[in-house]
């Protein structure tokens, strides 16, 4: 009675590899309300020890601003830009042109968000907790997929464990991130397999209606 057809993003390219930045440079994509959990990704990374420049995309420029007042003093080692509402191609222009170690998403709830199927169409590796649909494009092929609700002290230790580890930054690790893309989540691969599952089924579905 029912199906699976998933679905799936564009290929805009792949993140460049060339000069590393000096520090870890994550990215988030999301609105700005409580299931995303904004608060709990800042209080991560300012707890880790490690250089980091965070980026987020999303949210109006007032729930920026709140958000932004009730965080805690930041460390020295870690840069927060809020990139607010931008078009798409925005981002992936950002994606396109900056070294980007991991995309971080820390929701209570998700189902397969199109933000990470963005970014592992570019071999960007990504760091989330296991809710909703998320292990399914978040595993070891992928990143790393935490278990939801542990503390945070445990969350900055296995986000340290893998940008230490070298994945983020390893050329064939990520071009494994993206092949994961090619066969799961390509709007071209995809969308052929669902009109090709029609005109398959066409005559018995046409048989129904009549």
């Amino acid at each position: 009675k029912m199906k699976l057809f998933r679905l799936g993003v564009e290929d805009f390219g792949i993140s460049p590899t060339g000069k590393l930045p000096e520090y870890f440079q994550i990215v988030s994509c999301s609105s700005i309300i409580p299931l995303k959990r904004l608060a709990l990704i800042a209080e991560v990374l300012n707890s880790s020890k490690l250089p980091i420049r965070w980026t987020h995309f999303g949210g109006e420029s007032s729930a920026i601003k709140e958000l932004q007042n009730s965080l805690p003093k930041l460390r020295d080692e870690i840069e927060i830009v809020w990139k607010g509402k931008v078009e798409n191609n925005e981002i992936q222009s950002f994606y396109a042109s900056n070294y980007i170690d991991l995309l971080i998403n820390l929701s209570s709830y998700e189902g397969i968000p199109v933000s990470m199927m963005e970014a592992i169409s570019f071999g960007i590796p990504l760091f989330s907790n296991s809710v909703g649909g998320i292990p399914e494009i978040t595993s070891e092929k992928t990143g790393v997929l935490v278990l939801e609700g542990l503390p945070v002290k445990s969350l900055v230790s296995q986000l340290e464990d893998f940008l230490l580890s070298g994945k983020t930054r390893d050329l064939k690790f990520r071009t494994e991130v993206k092949q994961f893309w090619a066969m799961n989540f390509s709007a071209q691969h995809n969308h052929k397999l669902v009109i090709q599952h029609l005109f398959e089924n066409a005559f018995s579905i046409s048989k129904q209606f009549r």
